[in-house]
């Protein structure tokens, strides 16, 4: 833990409790997502043309996209994109769903790391009100764990998507009898999954975790941790209070409710 502080503001000496670091050392892997999601939202190799079952007049032609792009590679180091330039009519529901489901998924981690900026008890924002920090935090957690399921529907919806396409394209033989095999029709152009796809389900996953450790790590944990004792001993209080009364049928003395049962019982 950080030795105590103080500074000063509008001629008041404050004094600054000691941070959870945990807390600067989530901030950084939360920065780390999303910037690897956005790596993932702009890089067109979601899915790989393979080869062995695509068509051989294409020679050393190599396809490749992603959400936004679709792109071909004459030769090595020679590529060109699409850049997403289709227009939106022509898009099918699915791919508008996974362009949308992506783009939510980085504002809310965007919104996250703002939101933790605000909400970590090393910032001075809000200090004198933990609760609203904890609030923030909390915020910052459901934000984080959304982007994750997000990033997952995105990834799940993509790999089902060239699945169902690889698989669209086979072909029974002319010869058709009882026993044979699917043969592949080698005309076509078949993808497979790349490693953003995979990379994607990671960081769905990651995403998710960081949420959890966020919630977990929300601070301020003396604080919380001495309104549930008293939380809990007014219950109990409570609790024996009425155990009491269906024992003895009498409100027992210096109890806040004794002055309303007195008077309830003068005027029956």
């Amino acid at each position: 833990m950080m030795e105590r502080r103080t500074f000063n503001s509008a001629s008041t000496v404050y004094q600054l409790p000691p941070f959870d670091q945990l807390q600067i050392v989530l901030f950084c892997c939360v920065l780390f997502a999303f910037t690897t999601q956005f790596i993932l939202l702009v890089w067109p190799l979601w899915a790989l043309m393979n080869s062995a079952v695509s068509s051989p007049a294409l020679g050393a032609i190599f396809f490749f996209k992603g959400l936004f792009a679709q792109c071909a590679q004459y030769m090595p180091g020679q590529f060109q994109c699409d850049n997403g330039l289709r227009p939106l009519f022509l898009k099918t529901p699915v791919t508008i769903v996974m362009q949308a489901f992506a783009i939510i998924s980085q504002i809310f981690l965007g919104a996250a790391l703002i939101i933790l900026l605000f909400g970590m008890e090393c910032t001075k924002c809000f200090f004198r009100t933990p609760e609203t920090k904890t609030r923030l935090m909390k915020l910052a957690a459901l934000l984080t764990f959304s982007a994750g399921v997000l990033e997952l529907t995105t990834a799940s919806l993509y790999t089902s998507m060239i699945v169902k396409k690889f698989k669209s394209e086979e072909l029974w033989s002319s010869d058709f009898m009882p026993g044979n095999q699917l043969k592949i029709d080698l005309d076509q152009i078949r993808f497979e999954l790349g490693g953003c796809t995979y990379a994607a389900f990671c960081i769905a996953f990651v995403d998710m975790c960081l949420a959890y450790a966020v919630y977990k790590r929300r601070g301020f944990e003396d604080l919380r941790y001495h309104r549930e004792k008293i939380e809990q001993d007014e219950e109990d209080k409570y609790r024996n209070m009425l155990e009491t009364m269906g024992q003895t049928g009498q409100m027992p003395r210096n109890s806040v409710f004794e002055p309303y049962y007195t008077a309830a019982t003068k005027n029956d």
